[in-house]
């Protein structure tokens, strides 16, 4: 059953995928995605997740999205802080390194969202160049050529897991927790 998803892109319960994988190595790894129609995925005792990620070729709009968690997050760098979601996408062609023009493929939002227990929403705008920030922390208001051309060659869209000084970083969990994404919508 794919997930409710309006506009042009169509993000389905199959597409998501877990990760990142850089260099042969997945980033989230003792994760689990569970079937059952959304995308739901348990993170057990000593297992990280960085990063839920879906191949788009377009993103424009608003992307507005509903969530629960079971269970408690905490930030794997920094064990005493509650883990915290963002919104991020990618560029093409994009090698991790963030050097010599790469610096400008992945954009994070501002805005970081709660990985507490309970149902919960957000929103962002791809409109809105104050909502994002650069991998390097460089607002996209004050870049806009870069942050256009990331837009216009979009490879994923991503819910990345970490803290505010390492949004994909990665989250855990001391008894287990599960995060389930049930709503997804492009305008």
């Amino acid at each position: 059953m794919p997930l409710p998803v309006q506009g042009g892109v169509e993000l389905s319960y199959q597409g998501w995928n877990l990760g990142p994988i850089i260099g042969g190595k997945n980033y989230s790894p003792g994760a689990v995605k569970q079937a059952g129609g959304v995308v739901s995925v348990h993170v057990p005792p000593g297992a990280e997740l960085d990063a839920l990620i879906h191949p788009v070729s377009s993103l424009k709009g608003e992307l507005t999205f509903e969530y629960s968690v079971t269970g408690t997050f905490y930030q794997v760098e920094h064990p005493d802080n509650p883990g915290l979601m963002t919104v991020m996408f990618q560029r093409r062609g994009d090698d991790w390194y963030a050097k010599n023009g790469t610096e400008w493929y992945r954009w994070y939002s501002n805005d970081t969202f709660t990985l507490a227990p309970g149902a919960h929403s957000g929103s962002v705008s791809f409109a809105d160049l104050s909502q994002w920030i650069s991998v390097l922390g460089q607002p996209a208001a004050s870049n806009p050529a870069q942050y256009n051309a990331a837009l216009n060659n979009v490879a994923n869209l991503q819910f990345v897991f970490g803290g505010p000084g390492g949004r994909g970083h990665g989250v855990a969990s001391v008894d287990g927790a599960t995060f389930t994404l049930t709503s997804v919508t492009v305008k």
